[in-house]
């Protein structure tokens, strides 16, 4: 849980760029990414969102 509060309250804002990825499955599953001074495209809005619940 730390981790995922560190990416969204830190590292997020001051990495070039990310992504974030759902493998819970085994399959991984594109969530959102970060590239350079964009703002983050959000590609699962759900699993964005229950992931910034986990803070």
């Amino acid at each position: 849980m730390k981790g995922i509060k560190n990416l969204f309250e830190i590292y997020i804002e001051i990495v070039d760029g990310t992504l974030i990825f759902d493998n819970s499955y085994g399959k991984h599953e594109l969530i959102a990414q970060k590239i350079e001074n964009e703002e983050v495209m959000v590609f699962d809005a759900d699993k964005f969102n229950q992931l910034k619940k986990m803070l």
